[in-house]
């Protein structure tokens, strides 16, 4: 980009701009600024006449709020909820074992798979098949939903970032 100067100082000529004067920039530029300055004026207008008039309205829902979660705490001392969290621990820690098993003989079917199938694709078919029976045993209809959504997105990943 070229650029002359013509015998004002305020003024520039370009190849990308016809004539620009300086002083039109500055003008345009100090609008610019007021503009902003009204736009955040008013902004901030706007959010104080919504506290003013919800005053009442915000000291009810915090009065709502703080009673409800003192409700909470209190339901969560009960006995009761104290003895299904010891449950629900349990069934965790089953869930972990149990999981761990699965990992374990996972991997042990998939080895014997590879020995006993040489052919790649009767490899592959027969995984495919093992994959369908797990997915029958351990996920809810929902949750096979939630991982076809999944494969089928990353299949639309394009291969030379991943691959699969």
């Amino acid at each position: 980009m070229t650029e002359e100067k013509t015998g004002s100082k305020d003024l520039v000529i370009t190849k990308d701009l016809s004539l620009s004067s300086v002083n039109k920039i500055y003008e345009v530029g100090n609008y610019v600024k007021q503009i902003k300055e009204k736009h955040i004026r008013t902004n901030q207008k706007m959010e104080d006449y919504l506290q003013e008039n919800t005053e009442i309205e915000r000291r009810e829902l915090e009065e709502v709020i703080a009673k409800f979660n003192k409700k909470m705490e209190h339901l969560r001392e009960a006995d009761c909820y104290k003895a299904m969290e010891v449950k629900l621990d349990r069934y965790e820690e089953k869930l972990h074992v149990t999981m761990t098993q699965v990992m374990v003989s996972y991997k042990k079917a998939v080895k014997q798979i590879y020995r006993c199938y040489p052919e790649q694709e009767e490899k592959h078919e027969k995984m495919l098949q093992f994959h369908k029976v797990i997915e029958d045993a351990f996920l809810s209809e929902d949750e096979k939903k939630i991982m076809k959504a999944i494969k089928d997105e990353i299949h639309a990943i394009p291969h030379r970032m991943i691959t699969l």
